[in-house]
């Protein structure tokens, strides 16, 4: 969901280490959806079947992963669409006051974020429901550093909806800069 600059990028990377066979494309204006999907389809394999959705609900319903990549003020995805075993990557509206998902799939779902400091500060999608008491921060169950070193389990079961809300920060954008120079053969002090 979403049609930005990242939203190309987001797909891909999914798409690099999931086998995912179908990306279905989602914004608001139909002219940029097209287009997304047209970036995305340079990015991915030919194996990946990249379209342009029409009906939201029904795509989302059948969805392994949603991600959204948008500045919505407003939720764009609702929990009554999820599935048992969808995972809800939120990574735009990074401001207190914008959210992209509603009540329904922050209550449904196990919630993991980037670093507690910017999710807790900038997240709308956890800073709101927080601030009027529908979860606390205790439902938050780690953050990525947590699972990526195994200290938080991530899905418990095949059933389970989690959902990752990032807000991004400079320790992630200078870990990928270092990785992706020690794999060029560089070095970085």
């Amino acid at each position: 969901m979403g049609t930005g600059a990242l939203a190309p990028t987001v797909a891909a990377s999914h798409c690099a280490v999931r086998p995912i066979k179908l990306v279905s494309v989602w914004g608001r204006r139909r002219e940029k959806a097209v287009a997304t999907a047209a970036a995305i389809r340079e990015r991915v394999a030919n194996s990946v079947e990249v379209v342009v959705c029409d009906q939201i609900e029904k795509t989302v319903a059948s969805a392994d992963i949603v991600s959204c990549s948008t500045s919505s003020p407003t939720p764009i995805l609702a929990g009554k669409w999820l599935s048992p075993g969808t995972h809800v990557d939120l990574i735009g509206s990074f401001q207190p006051t914008k959210r992209e998902s509603d009540d329904d799939v922050v209550l449904r779902s196990r919630i993991f974020v980037d670093t507690f400091h910017g999710a807790l500060h900038e997240g709308g999608d956890v800073v709101e429901p927080i601030s009027r008491g529908l979860i606390d921060r205790n439902r938050i169950e780690g953050q990525l550093e947590d699972l990526v070193s195994g200290r938080v389990q991530g899905r418990g079961s095949n059933d389970e909806i989690t959902m990752f809300k990032s807000v991004g920060s400079a320790i992630e954008d200078l870990a990928t800069a270092r990785m992706l120079v020690a794999a060029a053969g560089g070095s970085v002090s």
